[in-house]
């Protein structure tokens, strides 16, 4: 089973759900994401959310410079990975 499922509702803009392993992440508790430079850099304009709000609990750190060099490096050392589509990730129209 996959560990994250994500449910966004994109023509009101709306994360309807969230689950980690299973559990429900709702909006008062804190987590750890990956993200690309330039999303980050674009915090506001993407997801609302200021640079004091993202430096408030820990400074960022890069844990790679390219994203395409780390999904070469994973893709390369797991050969046998199904494409098939798994839905943890839903985005509907409504």
């Amino acid at each position: 089973p996959r560990s994250l499922r994500v449910v966004y509702r994109r023509r009101v803009k709306r994360l309807e759900s969230l689950t980690f392993k299973g559990m429900e992440i709702d909006g008062s508790q804190t987590v750890s994401v990956a993200i690309q430079r330039y999303h980050f850099l674009n915090l506001d304009s993407f997801l609302g959310i200021s640079t004091e709000e993202a430096f408030a609990l820990q400074p960022p750190r890069v844990i790679a410079d390219s994203d395409f060099d780390t999904a070469y490096e994973y893709l390369a050392s797991h050969p046998n990975i199904d494409e098939r589509k798994d839905g943890r990730i839903n985005i509907t129209e409504e």
